[in-house]
This record gives structure tokens, C-alpha cells and sequence, in this order.
């Protein structure tokens, strides 16, 4: 039964930190974002570590594969920011440039 509770909070956990449910502005959504995601995260860890076959193995090699993955995940949503923000630049931009005429 605990399975599935993991496995479906991890689920949840996933789509609130995507889906703006709450009507919340930039700020609170990114914070929304990083700790549903987290959470996602070490329920998702905790579903390998206690429930798998390989449990106790993942604990030896466990830190390092969390380490690479929060490093690639931390880089995936930088670079998402840093785009987005680049975008938002453009669009203002010829936005400035349509009130002009």
C-alpha cells in the first residue's frame, strides 16, 4: 500500500509544481515550482530506496545519482529562466516597437 501512496504523491507532487493552480504571480510560482519538485523528488527516492530489489545498493551509489541529478535539474531550469527571460525581452521589445508607429 505504501507504494502507491509514493508512487501517487510523487505524481501529485509532479503536477502542482507544474500546473498554477492557486493564480499565484511569477515569484511564488517559481518557489511553488522548486519546492513541489523537491518533494516529488525524495518521495520518488524513498519509493527506489525502501521498495526495490536493489534498495540497499542505491544506497552506496544513491548520493551520487541525487547529486547529478539535481545538478542537471538545477541547469534544465536555468537555462528554461534565462530563456524565458530572453523571450520576454523580445516580445517586449517589438511590443515597444508596434507602439511607436
Amino acid at each position: 500500500m505504501w507504494q502507491v501512496v509514493l508512487l501517487g504523491s510523487t505524481i501529485v507532487f509532479r503536477g502542482v509544481s507544474l500546473i498554477n493552480l492557486h493564480d499565484l504571480d511569477d515569484r511564488n510560482m517559481r518557489f511553488n515550482y522548486i519546492i513541489s519538485s523537491i518533494l516529488a523528488d525524495v518521495t520518488l527516492v524513498s519509493l527506489l530506496f525502501w521498495f526495490t530489489p536493489g534498495g540497499q545498493y542505491f544506497v552506496g551509489k544513491g548520493w551520487t545519482i541525487l547529486a547529478v541529478f539535481v545538478a542537471f535539474k538545477g541547469l534544465f531550469y536555468l537555462m528554461n529562466y534565462y530563456r524565458s527571460t530572453q523571450n520576454a525581452k523580445e516580445i517586449n521589445a517589438r511590443l515597444a516597437g508596434m507602439d511607436a508607429k
